[in-house]
């Protein structure tokens, strides 16, 4: 999976990263057919904001947790996440019926 993880004003650490790594691994285990993620890091004056944009089955799907902690707020992406990971999922199972068979005529 291709990760990319930038910040805005604040300084990506090892730290911040680790963090997010073990986040969407966490995710990665349950939904193996994600290819590529973009996570956003933001500070702003009263809250820190962690946004996620993966690609999963044909669909771009984001999530974006808000807390007065950044870990907080990763951890709060990462659910969001999976729920709507598994709505997509769910979605795509339930579309998936195969088409039934013509009966030959004679």
């Amino acid at each position: 999976m291709n990760v990319n993880l930038t910040g805005h004003h604040v300084e990506i650490t090892d730290a911040l990263e680790s963090a997010v790594n073990s986040a969407l691994d966490k995710v990665l285990r349950h939904y193996p057919d994600i290819v590529s993620a973009r996570v956003i890091l933001t500070v702003e004056k009263h809250e820190q904001i962690a946004e996620a944009v993966v690609h999963f089955l044909g669909q771009d799907i984001a999530a974006k947790g808000t807390s007065e902690d950044l870990y907080h707020s990763i951890n709060d992406m990462r659910s969001k996440l999976e729920t709507l990971l598994q709505r997509r999922k769910s979605t795509i199972k339930s579309h998936s019926h195969e088409k039934p068979s013509p009966e030959e005529t004679d």
